[in-house]
């Protein structure tokens, strides 16, 4: 039983408590109460339609002849056997992607896609490498004319016959500008001699300062904004719900966690102990009870993914000459992008969604959005090595010692004011590495489950 002054406290405090006090066994109820929050849920079963889409999205997602140098498939860097990642800090068949690849796994939960939120859903999220010219590299017509000349019976299954004469205006230009606001005051982010050498390199390339921040904006899509045709426009969009519907029955099976808190809610009169395994035992425990305790890292990584799907500033000090504007731009692109949520291409019941509710309200003038990225899922986190947004940390433990001494600044913008130093032992760091293996599991293609 828990003592009267105990039970007064956050849940995450107790449990912190049992676990980590010398003499105190950990009250069964209060582990329950606390990590039943983060038990991954049953994911939504596709229906035969979702299938069908499914498994044309299936095949263009591993298909290399989807782009310019007929070399890379989006399992080129999003590859089955890593887990939909690639093990490298950044695409290294693509040096134009300054961004560490991410899984595509449990994405049918997220709200907002890539680093920097620039997607409010899946088949938003989808069309952007098919068209980024340091990904796959195609315009959207030839995106239709490769499906129309590949895949036309597997697409016309599903979605119809493509119009035999695809009608496009002019095709758009890209628009390399950045809201100069928004660059003022991500300038005035800058530490001074920061911004000193900002303006000294703009001066010897003989360019406004302005351009040190363009790349980061010609690396997304061409045209995305902006309307190709109707038709054409359609074709893709339907391209693009192909290999959404495909990513999104991508899911992880229960990990040895989950596996440790329904055995705990089966038998919780057992003890703790008893709902203990070989891949989950009081080692796993000890670091759950530092993650939702005083480690506060529940802050962000919650929920059943271990993430709150917002964006932060984790201080991250620049690094090759990089000054990502993260969360800042990506707002900005995600309103005017022409297959988000309000568009005349967005998924049916997409208008409902978190993302398409909150879209309209985005504060696009807000200082802390910039530098910020998403908080990525912890689930099988232990597998998908390297980390960050610019997979600097190789390892874990890297991770670890970064938010236990933060002793660097970023370099633009202002580091998440709920980071505090854990300055914790060796130890308690190995705990925390520990819980995060245990949320390791395989993954899962319900789509291909005929069942």
């Amino acid at each position: 039983m828990l003592g009267p002054r105990l039970a007064s406290l956050p849940l995450a405090v107790v449990l912190a408590a049992c676990v980590h006090a010398p003499t105190a066994r950990p009250d069964a109820a209060t582990v329950l109460a606390a990590a039943r929050a983060f038990r991954l849920p049953e994911p939504p079963r596709p229906d035969v339609a979702t299938r069908a889409r499914a498994a044309l999205g299936r095949k263009l997602f591993h298909d290399a002849r989807l782009s310019r140098d007929q070399a890379t498939a989006c399992a080129t860097c999003h590859q089955p056997e890593r887990l939909f990642t690639d093990g490298a800090t950044t695409p290294p068949a693509h040096p134009g992607v300054r961004r560490h690849t991410p899984t595509v796994v449990n994405t049918y939960a997220s709200r907002w896609l890539f680093w920097d939120g620039r997607a409010d859903s899946l088949v938003a999220q989808a069309i952007q490498p098919l068209e980024s010219p340091h990904e796959h590299g195609l315009t959207r017509r030839e995106i239709v004319e490769i499906v129309g000349r590949i895949y036309a019976e597997d697409y016309a299954a599903v979605f119809g016959p493509i119009p035999a004469q695809t009608r496009e205006g002019t095709p758009p230009k890209i628009d390399a500008a950045v809201d100069r606001e928004l660059l003022d005051a991500a300038i005035d982010t800058l530490p001074a001699s920061e911004r000193r050498g900002l303006m000294t390199a703009a001066r010897r390339a003989k360019e406004p300062e302005y351009r040190i921040f363009e790349a980061e904006r010609l690396g997304r899509s061409p045209g995305a904004s902006a309307s190709w045709g109707r038709e054409i426009d359609a074709v893709a969009a339907n391209v693009a719900a192909a290999l959404a519907a495909y990513e999104r029955g991508l899911v992880t099976a229960p990990a040895a966690f989950d596996r440790f808190v329904d055995r705990l809610a089966a038998e919780p009169t057992a003890g703790v102990e008893a709902a203990f395994s070989a891949d989950f035992g009081a080692e796993e425990l000890a670091g759950f009870a530092t993650f939702v305790g005083d480690g506060r890292c529940a802050l962000c990584h919650a929920g059943p993914f271990f993430s709150n799907e917002q964006f932060h500033n984790v201080g991250l000090p620049e690094r090759e000459g990089q000054l990502e504007l993260g969360r800042a731009l990506g707002m900005r692109l995600a309103r005017e992008d022409l297959f988000n949520c309000a568009g005349p291409h967005a998924p049916k019941g997409q208008g409902k969604a978190e993302s398409c509710l909150e879209l309209p309200h985005l504060a696009l003038r807000s200082t802390a959005a910039i530098g910020a990225f998403k908080t990525p899922s912890l689930r099988n986190v232990a597998l998908t090595a390297p980390y960050a947004h610019d997979g600097r940390f190789a390892t874990l433990a890297e991770v670890l010692k970064h938010y236990d001494r933060l002793e660097t600044r970023s370099i633009l913008g202002h580091r998440d004011e709920t980071l505090r130093p854990l300055g914790f032992s060796d130890a308690r760091l190995r705990q925390l590495e520990a819980f995060l293996t245990a949320l390791s599991a395989p993954v899962l293609d319900l789509s291909a489950d005929k069942g």
